[in-house]
């Protein structure tokens, strides 16, 4: 376990005590035959690690076995550096046509469908897809809370002067087109 950023180490050791552990991050083997993915960010990954672990959380929820199940998460107190860690699951090589139909309809009506406690759809806390901040708020239907996504996306790009007028034009076609005349899945 020297290997291991102490902080997971220490989190390991809480969640399988009698366990010894082997491996690098992210695939970490305990001797209790039990396998954790495990990652470790930086200071400046906070949010982006709450936005993950708060989507995994609602997933494995609402669609178990879609999502790994998140077994530690926190920020160490000491650095300020977020860690993670998560059940594995080994998925290579057994998404085919017919699983990845099923794994579509599973996102589209379990993930999709669901409304929060509050009854409406979107997050507390921004989500990230890689370094990509997708600002959420709270909305009545999914294809609000997913063109207001992308929406605030599109005016980062708009503001801060990088964008192309072509992806701008044509990511206001695909809200426009996602929340005004929304598809209709599996109905």
């Amino acid at each position: 376990m020297a290997s291991l950023p102490p902080i997971l180490a220490s989190a390991l050791q809480t969640l399988d005590p009698s366990a010894t552990f082997s491996g690098r991050v992210p695939r970490i083997a305990s001797s209790s035959c039990r396998t954790y993915y495990a990652k470790i960010g930086s200071t400046s990954d906070v949010e982006q690690f709450a936005g993950e672990a708060a989507c995994l959380k609602i997933f494995s929820a609402i669609s178990p076995g879609i999502a790994p199940n998140i077994l530690s998460y926190d920020v160490d107190k000491n650095t300020g550096v977020p860690y993670m860690i998560s059940d594995y699951l080994d998925i290579g090589g057994r998404l085919n046509e017919r699983s990845a139909r099923v794994l579509a309809k599973r996102l589209a009506l379990e993930v999709h469908g669901h409304t929060s406690e509050n009854g409406m759809f979107g997050f507390d806390v921004p989500t990230f897809c890689g370094a990509t901040r997708f600002e959420n708020k709270w909305c009545e239907t999914w294809d609000k809370a997913f063109g207001g996504m992308i929406e605030s996306l599109l005016e980062r790009i708009e503001t801060g002067g990088g964008g192309d007028s072509e992806l701008f034009r044509m990511g206001e076609q695909v809200v426009h087109r996602w929340v005004v005349s929304p598809l209709i899945i599996g109905g």
